[in-house]
């Protein structure tokens, strides 16, 4: 095989203005097929369980001036609310489910074009970036069921991370590494188990020969302390991640070989640090008590770990398909470049590339396959070393890209610990970026094993070729898309006129809204609907949000609730489905003063009792 650096360079669209317009180009066709969409899926979804109704709440009471973090408890960070603030204060928009969803979409699709920016950076093919685009899309649809959560800017951002890092100029380094750790450091504000899993990908990806063996060795067990408390639940998850968490390791040492020194490292952290001062800005200049901070931004996530735990549906293959992972990256690793650039050794490992990409493809085109995602998962995240074997030193940008997409692709799905749902769906999406990057890799080994004159005809007439097919598939899914949403009935609630759920549910939640306008003066519901509070227009009896596991609060603050909401003359309770046991205690407390009045659908209204 011919030596690397006759290949195509991966990244040859960077620093060239006429591909990245031809990218815009491109980007604003795609937004025209995926924007109805994403615009279908987050207008035709209404969860029971309402995190969006929860996350508003919280924002109001910060609207209506209430103190972050001492007044208003959550354990999402400042710079979420800072966005919200501006969005709803300053920008004038209103806070209702539609002007939320619609923000939810503008994030959703700016990830999208985002993620296809990176794999335009490192491989320059449009038509690798088009799909990148459309699988992230589909791979997001979960922000459709939790809109207005922090989760969609955070994922944001974290692609944001891999861009910055495969854009810059390789000759502004230091620059570009301040850049990604202030970026590290406003994500850490946002949800801080993403941020700090971030930093540490970062760091891994920085980390010198002087401090590699305790990086990697920390690195390493990072699953089994996170996951200890629940070891026994979520084993075939640990030991997936385990291993793939090794097996870059195995080749990241072999791809950063010479020795860095330390000041990467040092600003990398200097920038973490100035980022989460900057997002602490926020609730201090509103006159939050650090120690409230401290309390709900370390103290309290660590408590939801003993509240909510849903472990992942994993195969019990998947930890022997984690082994074989590892055993092979260790391989790659042991052996010297120029023996992975020889013909077979490299056919080898473009078939493999090529398998990543096409299981890729397949957990994120159909999302809604029964289970689908849990067969496809553990065969992806093990293998993300790929991306690293061999010639991503070539690129114009160094390996620094390549090895922050990959730490940040192995280590960003911990976040679904503890609970293994949306969380686990996010935290993955980089894995997108990945399998383009290694289809871009398939690309150039092709160019140099067929013969000169065929080179040109297969790449051209293969970018054009798919991204035909993309464009009629992804047309043919936004029509199916659009018969379920006109399928469903509007839900015609204040603020909520876009939103349409199937009509029963529909009906139900129109009675229970009429029903409270009439006879509640204010009400608290169990577990949390909070979105019944804007469709009503009453306020809730106290600051605290429930959310749907009541053991968020305390149990001064949970009878707190119950003897504010019977100081009203006409309270009342909304009782739904639980998502988690019932706290029996509360249960009887609100049992002792009040009686079931209505069942509407899955919804009871209990009044106070005489």
């Amino acid at each position: 095989m011919a030596p690397e650096e006759s290949r195509p360079a991966p990244a040859a669209a960077v620093g060239r203005p006429a591909r990245w317009v031809l990218f815009a180009v491109v980007q604003a066709g795609l937004l025209t097929l995926t924007a109805p969409l994403v615009y279908y899926r987050i207008f035709g979804a209404l969860t029971p369980y309402d995190d969006e109704g929860f996350m508003m709440m919280t924002v109001q009471h910060v609207l209506d001036g209430h103190r972050l973090y001492d007044e208003v408890l959550t354990a999402y960070g400042p710079l979420y609310y800072l966005y919200k603030w501006v969005l709803h204060g300053p920008f004038g928009l209103p806070l209702s489910h539609d002007v939320v969803r619609l923000n939810a979409a503008v994030l959703w699709l700016g990830t999208a074009v985002a993620s296809s920016g990176v794999v335009f950076a490192m491989t320059g093919g449009l038509a690798l970036a088009a799909i990148a685009h459309v699988l992230t899309v589909l791979g997001l649809e979960s922000i459709a069921v939790e809109p207005g959560h922090p989760q969609e800017m955070a994922v944001l951002i974290v692609v944001a991370i891999v861009l910055m890092s495969a854009v810059a100029d390789r000759a502004a380094h230091t620059r570009r590494i301040a850049g990604v750790g202030i970026l590290v450091g406003l994500l850490t504000m946002i949800k801080i188990n993403v941020g700090v899993l971030a930093g540490a990908a970062v760091w891994m990806a920085l980390a010198s020969a002087r401090l590699w063996a305790v990086s990697a060795a920390g690195i390493l067990v990072l699953p089994v302390l996170l996951i200890w408390q629940r070891l026994d639940q979520w084993m075939p998850f640990t030991v997936s991640e385990v291993a793939a968490i090794g097996s870059v390791a195995l080749m990241t040492r072999a791809t950063a070989r010479e020795d860095r020194g330390l000041g990467g490292i040092a600003v990398f952290s200097a920038a973490w640090v100035a980022g989460i001062a900057l997002g602490l800005l926020f609730p201090l200049i509103r006159d939050a008590s650090l120690s409230a901070v401290v309390e709900c931004l370390v103290l309290m996530p660590r408590r939801l770990v003993e509240m909510t735990v849903k472990a992942p549906m994993l195969q019990s293959w998947s930890p022997a398909l984690a082994s074989v992972a590892v055993a092979l990256a260790a391989l790659c690793a042991w052996l010297p470049p120029h023996r992975l650039r020889t013909r077979p050794a490299a056919a080898v490992v473009a078939v493999a590339k090529l398998a990543f990409a096409a299981g890729a493809a397949l957990a994120y085109w159909y999302p809604w396959l029964p289970y689908g995602f849990w067969y496809i998962f553990p065969g992806l995240t093990p293998f993300v070393w790929l991306v690293l074997v061999p010639g991503a030193s070539a690129a114009p940008h160094g390996p620094f890209p390549r090895l922050v997409l990959v730490w940040l692709a192995v280590l960003q799905p911990l976040q679904a610990y503890p609970v293994a749902g949306s969380q686990l769906r996010i935290g993955t999406i980089l894995h997108v970026v990945c399998a383009m990057v290694m289809l871009g890799d398939v690309r150039d080994w092709a160019a140099v094993a067929f013969p000169g004159f065929v080179r040109p005809v297969l790449l051209r007439a293969g970018s054009v070729l798919a991204l035909a097919a993309l464009m009629l598939l992804t047309h043919s899914r936004v029509d199916l898309m659009r018969t379920w949403y006109e399928r469903l009935s509007p839900l015609d609630l204040p603020g909520a006129a876009r939103v349409r759920a199937p009509r029963a549910h529909v009906t139900a939640l129109q009675k229970v809204v009429e029903a409270l306008r009439v006879n509640a003066d204010t009400f608290l519901t169990y577990p949390g609907l909070n979105s019944l509070y804007f469709w009503t227009g009453k306020r809730p009896p106290t600051l605290h949000v429930l959310s749907h596991d009541v053991r968020f609060y305390s149990e001064e603050q949970r009878a707190a609730m119950i003897r504010a909401l019977l100081t009203h003359q006409h309270p009342y309770v909304v009782r739904s489905r639980d998502f988690v046991p019932a706290d029996s205690a509360f249960v009887r407390a609100i049992s002792r003063s009040f009686e079931p009045s209505a069942v509407i659908g899955p919804y009871r209204l209990l009044a106070r009792r005489e």
